[in-house]
């Protein structure tokens, strides 16, 4: 079973990293066992959360910690222009989407 856990992750991790930040790894906390503890947010596996007022997803996975962060990725602008903040209204990714404007 872990094996096809570890597999899907990591054709995620494969698909995900050209899209936007991803980082997977080891939530484990001793003081909350079978959990994740994301930057704080304690996570049952399969739960997924958005803070608030931040654009990215925390998930836990697994009992045993594995869980991961994601967030919008790099965008370029030209140093002209500026973008507008995120819609942290909106549920990750939809979130990510930021209007650019130049001038």
């Amino acid at each position: 079973m872990k094996f096809l856990l570890y597999g899907i992750i990591l054709f995620l991790f494969l698909s995900e990293t050209v899209n936007g930040d991803w980082y997977v790894k080891d939530y484990s906390d001793p003081k909350h066992p079978g959990k994740c503890v994301i930057e704080g947010h304690i996570l049952s596996p399969g739960q997924k959360i958005q803070p608030l007022f931040e654009c990215k997803e925390y998930a836990c996975y697994d009992e045993d910690g594995l869980g991961d962060i994601t967030g919008c990725g790099p965008v370029n602008v030209p140093s002209n222009c500026k973008m507008d903040d995120y819609d942290y209204s909106q549920p990750h990714p939809k979130c990510c989407h930021r209007d650019v404007r130049c001038g």
